[in-house]
């Protein structure tokens, strides 16, 4: 069940339904991202602009410090405001924010933000990426179904009043989407990774992925083979 997967690695974090459940018409779709907080439009979410600031103007870290300083705070801060209470993130914000530009302190600090926001680069976006042609109802569509989920969660499982709830939240969705390689592997795939401000590496990790390929094989029906794990003998050191 292709569902499973897709909740399992946290894509409900940062894709809107309509990203899969949309008919696309042509490759790849134009995308935006949307801001969880606000429900407003923004060109990328902080801990990716982070990440290019780290990855595009190494050695102006390196060189002149102080011309990143702010830009470092200003991004570190907002994914501090997304996270909520982060004690850690604080910690190296406040970090970075008392030292002098340059300084050990200062660069210790850099490598710290540069560590931690990685560790959370997967998932905590703050914000949900969406087909550009339905961003401007985003925040429509969100009012519309906060208002039809007490009444969905309200209503008894496998009865008309839930199964008339269901259609109306579903209405005009794709109710089967193509499968992960029409992101992960195909060529070219609907989402243009790199135009959602995504590093050239990790675009092309996610627009080739070898595990979507594999599980598309699965749901297919193909055969799966589990890798043979060999172990080496007791006292054998070769």
């Amino acid at each position: 069940r292709m569902k499973v997967p897709a909740f399992a690695n946290m894509h409900v974090a940062f894709l809107d339904c309509l990203t899969c459940h949309t008919e696309a018409t042509q490759k790849p779709v134009k995308s935006a991202w949307i801001s969880r907080q606000t429900g407003q439009p923004i060109d990328s979410p902080a801990v990716l602009k982070l990440d290019r600031v780290f990855h595009d103007r190494k050695a102006t870290i390196e060189q002149q410090p102080e011309s990143v300083h702010q830009e470092i705070l200003t991004l570190g801060r907002q994914i501090l405001q997304m996270r909520g209470t982060d004690r850690t993130l604080e910690d190296i914000l406040f970090q970075i924010d008392t030292a002098q530009p340059g300084s050990p302190i200062w660069r210790t600090g850099v490598e710290r933000l540069g560590e931690d926001f990685a560790r959370h680069a997967a998932v905590d976006y703050g914000a949900k990426l969406i087909p550009d042609s339905q961003s401007a109802k985003y925040q429509q569509r969100y009012s519309e179904m906060k208002k039809l989920a007490p009444s969905y969660l309200a209503t008894t499982p496998k009865t008309p009043a839930r199964k008339a709830l269901d259609d109306r939240v579903h209405a005009g969705l794709l109710l089967k989407p193509p499968g992960c390689i029409v992101c992960h592997a195909d060529t070219p795939g609907q989402l243009d990774f790199t135009a959602a401000g995504y590093l050239p590496g990790r675009a092309k990790a996610l627009g080739d992925m070898q595990l979507a390929r594999l599980l598309e094989q699965i749901r297919l029906g193909g055969q799966f083979r589990l890798p043979t794990l060999v172990e080496e003998p007791h006292g054998d050191k070769k």
